[in-house]
């Protein structure tokens, strides 16, 4: 796909209605009516740098014309905007995360950002997380037939609609 880089010009996008960018025209106008139209996501990253990784990042950015808003207070503040639309707003979603550390500690900084941004950003119904760790090298993964049973088992559990 491709994704523009925000370039944080979000009054364009959160102040007026619809679910468009003000400024590109991209593979997001699909993506974020596939998204309003979903019932469950998954968002999953490799862990880098403490958190989820750019790309998944400018995708989360790039979300924000799910919002519209209008101004109810301070600029600046928490107080400024009051929810006109939220179209994500209770959807549910699954968060993933792939690290190479085998400790999982070491991700808490990626998840709580995921948990920020999904949860209390774009208001979704996080259902469950997955965190795979001490995958290092291609073909790692397929070694962790423990944790790829657990995940498919998962997939069938929630395609049924079941949580």
């Amino acid at each position: 796909h491709h994704i523009n880089q925000c370039r944080g010009c979000y009054r364009k996008c959160i102040l007026k209605p619809g679910i468009r960018c003000g400024t590109f025209r991209d593979d997001m106008d699909m993506i974020l009516k596939e998204m309003v139209s979903s019932d469950l996501m998954l968002f999953a990253s490799p862990y880098y740098c403490a958190s989820y990784t750019a790309i998944m990042a400018r995708f989360l950015e790039r979300c924000l014309p799910l919002w519209e808003v209008e101004i109810v207070g301070e600029l600046g503040t928490m107080n400024a905007f009051r929810f006109i639309n939220a179209p994500l707003k209770g959807k549910k979603a699954v968060i993933g995360l792939v690290q190479d550390f085998k400790d999982p500690s070491t991700a808490r900084p990626a998840l709580k950002a995921f948990l920020h941004n999904l949860g209390q950003t774009y208001l979704m119904n996080i259902i469950h997380k997955i965190h795979v760790t001490d995958v290092r090298d291609p073909g790692d993964i397929r070694k962790k037939e423990d944790v790829l049973e657990n995940i498919f088992a998962l997939g069938r559990k929630l395609a049924r609609g079941r949580r």
